[in-house]
This record gives structure tokens, C-alpha cells and sequence, in this order.
């Protein structure tokens, strides 16, 4: 009885040893947060960080931080990392422009010309800050507002679309109706490519082949929404 008395005491005073080592003593105190794409990280978030320097890397509250980096519609995910014994790395990733938002329809006078919205691979709609460097297609989409930093369905579809032909042809529009309606504009001939969702890339082989195929680029439509029954329309 004496002996597990003393094991119990021993295992207590190890448990006491190890905590202290970890929380109480100042060798896993916080000196250094590095941040990728520190731009997307709002002065709130900044503040929330700054406070985490001298406190243990143990106690940091990693998901809340987290929840409120992302809280910026721009930023796609975030990996907080605890570098031991006393440094943080935070890697933002961004989302990535796939095509323009059109904001003709949309009720937010007050952002036109101000910022651009972008819709990502995702279909998700952000706004877009930087300067652009490449072309872009236009998207119509009849709704009236759009949610920054949500995903949109129909948004989604649409560029899966876009992805899949957009090495055979250059595509300046395109117009979403609904899930099952996506229309793709040729640059500079204005022809008009008609699909509906999934199947995306076997489309996109029809397709390619069709291009080569046909006497004539110029043509009002190509019509792809029932498999291997083209209809093309001069």
C-alpha cells in the first residue's frame, strides 16, 4: 500500500513537473507571427495576433483565430501552425479570379467603379482588389445581389463549363439562367455555345473536334446539351 502510495506521488509530481514546463514556464511563450498574404488580414485580426506574442503557444485559441481571418470574403482557407517552441505561422490562401461579375444588375450602386467582383472556380463571388492582369470573361447572371464570400451553385457550374473549353476557344461571356442553362460567347465571332451542367470535359471533346471540323468558325450557335447529337446552327 506504501509503495502505490509513493508510485501515485511519483506519477503526481511528473504531471506537475510537465505542465509547468509547457504552460507555466516562459520557453513556449509566443515571439514570432509570420503571415502569408498578410494584405488579407483585416486590423482586427492584426490586433487578435499581436495579442497572442508573449502568451503560450498552448493556449492560443487557433479555431477562433481562424474563423475570424476568414471572415474576409477573399480568403479561401487558413492553416494556423505552431512552430515549437515559440513561433506561429499563419498561410492564407486567396481565392483565385476565374471570370468578372457583371454589377449592371445589381442594387449596389454604391460599389460601382469602386471594386470588382470575381467569381472563383468555386463559384464563389469576392471582391477583387488587385490590379488585373489578364482577360477575364464577363459573367450575366440574373439575380439582383450577390453575397460576397458565398458559393454559388449555378456560379460553380458555369465555370466548370468555362474551364473545360477554354483552351479550344476564347470565351468573353458567359450567361448563367439556371443550373441547367450556361451559354458561352466565342470572342470576336459571337458564337454562342450551349450547354447544359456535367459531362463537362467529354462537351469540351466534341467540341474540339467540331473546330476542326467545321468549313466555318463563324456560326450563330453550337448546341452540345445532348451528347453526341451536336446541333449547329450556321
Amino acid at each position: 500500500m506504501f509503495k502505490k502510495g509513493v508510485i501515485v506521488s511519483l506519477i503526481l509530481l511528473v504531471c506537475i513537473a510537465i505542465t509547468y514546463l509547457f504552460i507555466g514556464s516562459h520557453l513556449f511563450l509566443v515571439e514570432e507571427i509570420e503571415i502569408s498574404n498578410s494584405r488579407l488580414v483585416d486590423e482586427e485580426s492584426l490586433s487578435r495576433l499581436s495579442q497572442c506574442k508573449g502568451k503560450n503557444i498552448f493556449l492560443i485559441p487557433m479555431g477562433a483565430l481562424r474563423e475570424k481571418i476568414e471572415e474576409n470574403p477573399e480568403v479561401k482557407c487558413t492553416v494556423i501552425r505552431k512552430e515549437l517552441p515559440h513561433k506561429l505561422t499563419i498561410e492564407i490562401q486567396k481565392y483565385m479570379p476565374c471570370a468578372f461579375l457583371n454589377q449592371s444588375a445589381l442594387r449596389w450602386s454604391w460599389l460601382a467603379g469602386k471594386i470588382k467582383l470575381a467569381v472563383s472556380k468555386e463559384g464563389v463571388v469576392f471582391p477583387f482588389k488587385e490590379v488585373v492582369t489578364e482577360s477575364y470573361p464577363l459573367v450575366i447572371y440574373e439575380k439582383e445581389n450577390f453575397p460576397v464570400g458565398e458559393q454559388w451553385p449555378n456560379l460553380e457550374e458555369a465555370m466548370k463549363a468555362y474551364l473545360a473549353v477554354k483552351n479550344i476557344v476564347p470565351i468573353e461571356i458567359i450567361k448563367v439562367k439556371r443550373n441547367d442553362e450556361i451559354f458561352l460567347y466565342i470572342k470576336n465571332t459571337k458564337t454562342e455555345i450551349r450547354m447544359n451542367s456535367g459531362e463537362y470535359e467529354k462537351k469540351a471533346d466534341y467540341l474540339r473536334i467540331l473546330m476542326k471540323e467545321l468549313p466555318s468558325k463563324n456560326v450563330k450557335y453550337i448546341d452540345l446539351r445532348f451528347g453526341r447529337d451536336i446541333i449547329v446552327k450556321p
